[in-house]
């Protein structure tokens, strides 16, 4: 089950869609086989890559200013503000995840013969 809040299932469309693009084009310029040779290091390249935008979007959308709310009977104002999130975790905070899975992944693929 995927839980979030406002807009932050955007993390999960800003890191798969692009990603996806990615391996479209590669196989689309590279052919299939040159695709597959170069998947272990391309689907990382496009999370790195699309990191900052994550965290970009989800600065500006969870930056919005607080509505404030006032209760006729006792006058006690109550702030209400933005929470886009995935899973519990804010969306400028996903950028750092999966920038870290993407380096972990990038170093994998690297590594490995």
């Amino acid at each position: 089950m995927i839980v979030w809040r406002g807009w932050g299932i955007l993390v999960l469309v800003l890191a798969v869609v692009p990603v996806a693009l990615i391996q479209l084009v590669a196989g689309w310029v590279m052919g299939p086989i040159g695709a597959a040779r170069q998947r272990d290091w391309l689907a990382p390249l496009g999370l790195a890559l699309n990191a900052p935008l994550i965290w970009w979007v989800g600065r500006a959308l969870n930056r919005r200013p607080a509505r404030v709310l006032v209760d006729r009977e006792t006058g006690q104002e109550v702030a209400l503000r933005p929470n886009h999130s995935l899973f519990f975790i804010r969306m400028e905070d996903w950028a750092v995840i999966v920038a870290l899975g993407a380096l972990a992944a990038l170093v994998v693929a690297l590594v490995s013969p």
